[in-house]
């Protein structure tokens, strides 16, 4: 099962890309250039964040929501403040590039993105409570995917 939402996040991921940058009908969410701008400081705090976030995980990185038998927990860095960084950058990556502008399809798929990764969030986190005994202890001092 937890192979299954890396593959299906990867597919949304896949997709949104393919029609935020090839689909020919009119930008209709965004694009004004107050939201451009907008967009654009998003995308680079999300892109920010990514990247710290990546950097902090380290060899607990995986793209699919069970944790490596290895893994340890990571409770430092950008993860002291978020349980899921690169989640967060995400949201606020695909909120970004909508309020440069979107097609109506691109917008519809990056709400479903959104929506998917708070899904995955949840399950990811009952999965790393049963491997790690402190994550419960850890989730109560921190925020989840930008709450």
């Amino acid at each position: 099962m937890s192979r299954a939402y890396g593959v299906m996040q990867s597919g949304l991921f896949v997709l949104f890309a393919a029609v935020y940058c090839f689909d020919p009908s009119p930008r209709v969410a965004g694009g004004e250039p107050l939201m451009a701008v907008a967009g654009d400081v998003l995308c680079l705090a999300g892109i920010v964040l990514l990247f710290v976030a990546l950097r902090t995980l380290g060899k607990s990185l995986q793209i699919n929501p069970a944790p490596r038998a290895e893994a340890t927990l990571v409770t430092h860095g950008v993860y002291r403040r978020f349980r899921h960084p690169m989640y967060t950058a995400i949201v606020v990556i695909l909120i970004g590039l909508v309020a440069r502008g979107a097609t109506p399809a691109a917008a519809v798929i990056a709400a479903a993105t959104i929506g998917f990764l708070l899904v995955k969030a949840v399950y990811e986190e009952k999965l790393l409570s049963a491997h790690y005994p402190e994550y419960e202890a850890y989730k109560q001092s921190t925020r989840g995917v930008l709450f």
